[in-house]
C-alpha cells in the first residue's frame, strides 16, 4: 500500500481514504479500504539506543469496512528530516512492525 506524504511535515499527509491489498492463503489479493483520521499528539520524547530524541508524535486511526480499527504511530522530527520510530499494520498475518531508525546518516 501506499501512504502519501505531506511536503511540509514527515509521516502521512492526513487522513483520508487508503487501499492495502492483503495476500490471502492461496496467493489471493483481496482490496481493503480504510477510512482514515490523522491526529497529531504533540511533543514526545522517546529513547533509542540510550539515546533521548525529541520527536512529534503523530497517530493514524484507520476503520474497515466492518467495523475493525488499525492504528498506526509516527515519531517524527522535522527539524532533521527524519521518521525516528514507527509503528505499523502490516496484515493480518504479520501484524503490527516496529520501525526504528538507529543513525541519523
Amino acid at each position: 500500500s501506499a501512504v502519501a506524504t505531506a511536503p511540509d511535515r514527515l509521516g502521512p499527509a492526513g487522513g483520508g481514504e487508503r487501499v492495502m491489498f492483503i495476500r490471502t492463503g492461496d496467493l489471493e489479493e483481496r482490496r481493503l479500504g480504510l477510512a482514515c483520521a490523522l491526529q497529531d499528539l504533540g511533543p514526545a520524547t522517546i529513547t533509542i539506543v540510550e539515546q533521548a530524541q525529541a520527536t512529534r508524535h503523530l497517530q493514524e486511526r484507520c476503520t474497515t469496512p466492518d467495523g475493525g480499527e488499525i492504528v498506526n504511530d509516527y515519531w517524527t522530527d522535522a527539524r532533521q528530516g527524519l521518521v525516528w520510530q514507527s509503528r505499523q499494520w502490516a496484515g493480518p498475518h504479520i501484524g503490527y512492525l516496529r520501525i526504528r531508525r538507529l543513525t541519523t546518516g
